[in-house]
């Protein structure tokens, strides 16, 4: 499962803002880390439990307390996200880069919890179905009859976050690992897969423009 899957796209901040904006920054994300980019690329992180507050003015600029010496940890998009898991050991964030190493994301210690739960979920008997959807225009009663429909019932489900904050990944495991009538189904009812985790199964060419966006290792 690539790192890419979890990242979630919250606004960052330059080393031109204010050391008042970061405290804000630290408030609003519950993290001490505050990743800081120069241009769309990774200028370091201000760790805020490592400052000296008391002869520091709040319109003092990020760039007069951000070190630079040390090279700054990330974890490229297309990385295993046991390879974020470790680095996290580290520190409370993480900035997600592309191969381009510009911005893709964070990812943080707060998404622990749920990235272990679906690695969990891949250690059961049956196939995962991800869907995209919105925030208020879908039904889990309508999802679950549809299943229902093709003799499968859904065992676990649960909500990850979506690069597009209206949106998000809706995480489905099945009692079965045939889910071809299940992705022809949701298709059907002009559901957006995302991904699908089973054997045997030739993806549909509506899955395969998700590719793009999404690869995917079998854990």
């Amino acid at each position: 499962m690539y790192v890419q899957f979890f990242a979630q796209k919250p606004l960052l901040l330059s080393p031109n803002h204010p050391y008042k904006d970061a405290l804000e920054w630290s408030n609003i994300h519950f993290l001490y880390q505050v990743p800081i980019l120069q241009d769309n690329y990774l200028a370091g992180y201000l760790n805020l439990k490592d400052i000296k507050t008391e002869n520091i003015s709040l319109e003092t600029p990020i760039s007069e307390l951000l070190s630079l010496y040390a090279l700054p940890i990330f974890v490229y998009s297309d990385e295993h996200v046991y390879d974020a898991l470790l680095k996290l050991q580290y520190q409370d964030v993480l900035v997600v880069l592309n191969q381009q190493n510009e911005y893709a994301g964070i990812i943080s210690v707060h998404q622990i919890p749920d990235i272990l739960k679906y690695l969990q979920l891949q250690n059961f008997h049956g196939g995962t179905l991800v869907l995209t959807i919105g925030h208020k225009n879908y039904s889990l009663s309508e999802i679950a009859r549809i299943a229902e429909s093709c003799d499968a019932k859904i065992v676990s489900l649960f909500l990850s976050q979506h690069p597009d904050e209206n949106l998000w990944y809706l995480n489905l495991k099945f009692n079965t690992e045939d889910l071809s009538r299940i992705v022809a189904a949701y298709e059907r009812f002009g559901y957006e897969i995302a991904y699908v985790n089973q054997k045997q199964l030739a993806l549909s060419d509506a899955n395969a423009n998700y590719e793009s966006l999404m690869k995917f290792l079998e854990i």
